[in-house]
């Protein structure tokens, strides 16, 4: 294809590199500017910046309004104005000096279409769908489905999808989502699951791992599982941590560290001392993407515990790959995008969502059976390095732009 790439500009509605850059969408942002950059395309982001004067004239304020109401939904709908106000300050500000923008959500496609409507501009966009954005609002914040704002801001989401030139989605459910619910063509869009850099997220055996361990404070004899998720209720760690309750009767010296922080995190302590695992489960808290291999490393077993929430199911996740990078046997639900990616008992472990005697079972299987753990994690480390290397995803990211621009 002879359409010419130079630079793409990558805008987001949040900041990819706040708190070390976690969660799945900011480390796809990072991984993929790095690929394109390899290949001699020049990468710009757009995403929110507090400056001292907003947060003095809108952002304090806010929060003060905030606290004061009552409603869900008002503080949402609140909190969702500055976010929009704070996007279009960086967008107005932005030359959009490039040959394709790349949004990573419906927001920051309908600021961007707009700040080119008003300049008399057109350059092709090409979206990367990550999820189901106002589903997923609902599930995280706990807001009625049928509420106005929620009906609202729902339509202006698929009424966006139209915006863009392409659809990039992360798995084949999004991609039915939207041609479903939104009307889009599936010739306008390209499932390509998400990647991983195969450089920093690598196994590490024998002494290096007991090293590792020492390094973490985390006992060489512990069985370690290990669940990278932030506390919302799609994520279903409370699964994962009911699931510790056989596996320490079968083996005391199992523990399971959670790394990620979220509305749920109150709850899930309770849950923790209700269950009498105070000794058996930590919770880490947020971790900066840059701690997290060593996590990976030196686990038994990666948790991936997913459920379904108001319609959202997980798309690839990139936890998931983390942990097949690392060599480590991952047990995820079978659910979207995972159960895309996963084989049963071929480069991971399937199990029903919601189940913990489920999670439970498996974990304990590959306890005490090592030697079919450690198969299923080689076949998983095979696999992602084939299909999930962020410099090959890269290189089919830039054929989506190129189909962009040639289709103006």
């Amino acid at each position: 294809m002879n359409a010419s790439v130079e630079k793409v500009i990558i805008p987001s509605n949040d900041d990819p590199f706040k708190g070390g850059g976690v969660g799945g969408k900011h480390t796809h942002i990072r991984l993929l500017a790095s690929g394109l950059e390899s290949l001699g395309v020049k990468v710009g982001t757009i995403y929110p910046h507090e400056t001292m004067g907003f947060r003095l004239i809108t952002r304090y304020p806010g929060a003060l309004y905030r606290k004061m109401q009552s409603s869900k939904e008002r503080r949402v709908e609140s909190w969702g104005r500055e976010k929009l106000e704070l996007l279009r300050r960086r967008v107005r500000e932005s030359d959009l000096d490039c040959q394709v923008l790349n949004p990573q959500d419906t927001l920051s496609l309908q600021v961007v279409a707009t700040e080119m409507e008003r300049r008399k501009i057109q350059i092709p966009m090409v979206l990367t769908a990550h999820g189901y954005y106002v589903r997923e609002m609902v599930s995280a914040e706990g807001l009625d489905p049928a509420s106005p704002l929620v009906e609202k801001q729902l339509q202006e989401e698929l009424s966006s999808y139209a915006l863009a030139r392409r659809i990039i989605c992360v798995d084949t459910r999004i991609r039915d989502y939207i041609g479903l619910y939104a009307g889009i063509d599936k010739d306008r869009m390209e499932v390509l699951p998400n990647a991983v850099d195969t450089l920093t997220f690598h196994p590490i055996q024998g002494p290096g791992r007991k090293t590792l361990r020492r390094s973490l404070n985390i006992s060489e004899e512990a069985k370690l599982l290990f669940c990278p998720r932030r506390l919302v209720p799609k994520n279903g760690v409370e699964f994962a941590i009911r699931a510790m309750v056989p596996v320490t009767k079968k083996h005391p010296e199992a523990i399971l560290l959670i790394a990620g922080d979220g509305p749920q995190k109150g709850h899930l302590q309770k849950v923790i001392v209700d269950t009498g695992l105070e000794g058996h489960v930590l919770l880490l808290g947020s971790v900066a993407h840059k701690a997290i291999p060593s996590y990976y490393q030196c686990s038994d077993i990666v948790l991936i515990p997913s459920i379904p929430s108001f319609g959202v199911e997980e798309a690839t996740s990139l936890s998931m790959l983390e942990g097949m990078a690392c060599g480590r046997p991952v047990i995820v639900s079978n659910i979207g995008g995972l159960k895309e990616t996963i084989t049963d008992g071929v480069n991971g472990f399937k199990v029903p969502a919601e189940d913990p005697d489920a999670i439970a079972d498996r974990a304990i299987y590959i306890f005490d059976s090592r030697d079919a753990g450690e198969s299923v994690a080689l076949s998983g480390l095979e696999y992602v390095r084939k299909n999930h290397s962020h410099l090959v995803h890269a290189q089919k990211v830039l054929y989506q732009y190129k189909l962009a621009v040639v289709s103006d």
